[in-house]
C-alpha cells in the first residue's frame, strides 16, 4: 500500500527519510470540520415526523457536496 499512496498520493502525504509520517492534528482538523457541517447543515433540515428519510436525503446531500469540494474531478 506504501507504493500506491506515494505513487496516487504522494502530494499529501508528509515524508522524511523514505518513510511516511501519520498527520493526527490534520486529520483531527478534517473530521471536526466534518462534524460541524453535519451538525449545522444537515440535520437542522431533517423534518420530524419523518427523520429518517430526512437524514438520508440530507446527508447524502451535503456528503457529495463534501465529495466534491474536497476532491473536485
Amino acid at each position: 500500500m506504501k507504493g500506491f499512496y506515494l505513487r496516487e498520493r504522494g502530494d499529501m502525504v508528509r515524508g522524511s527519510g523514505g518513510a511516511m509520517n501519520r498527520r493526527f492534528l490534520d486529520v483531527a482538523g478534517i473530521y471536526l470540520a466534518l462534524l460541524v457541517g453535519i451538525v449545522l447543515f444537515a440535520l437542522p433540515r431533517v423534518h420530524p415526523l419523518n427523520p429518517l428519510a430526512g437524514g438520508l436525503l440530507w446527508g447524502v446531500l451535503y456528503g457529495l457536496a463534501v465529495k466534491r469540494c474536497v476532491r473536485p474531478d
